[in-house]
């Protein structure tokens, strides 16, 4: 069973806010592999208040887990 990466941001203790949440079920639903700028596209589409540095550091959480 693999964590999502909702649950693996709540392992680690970050505050998972309402806009990282949107972050994580974006990436998470992608049927690609976006990119930060795609990510964040995706993103403000639903919460136009999420800022890109939201995005880039949710992104590097999730890209500096080792999968398992």
């Amino acid at each position: 069973m693999t964590d999502t990466i909702l649950q693996r941001c709540e392992q680690k203790g970050l505050r998972m806010t309402s806009q990282r949440k949107i972050i994580a079920q974006v990436l998470e639903d992608a049927a690609d592999h976006p990119d930060v700028e795609e990510l964040y596209k995706r993103a403000s589409k639903i919460d136009f208040t999420i800022s890109i540095a939201t995005v880039y550091r949710l992104s590097l959480i999730h890209i500096s887990e080792p999968t398992r």
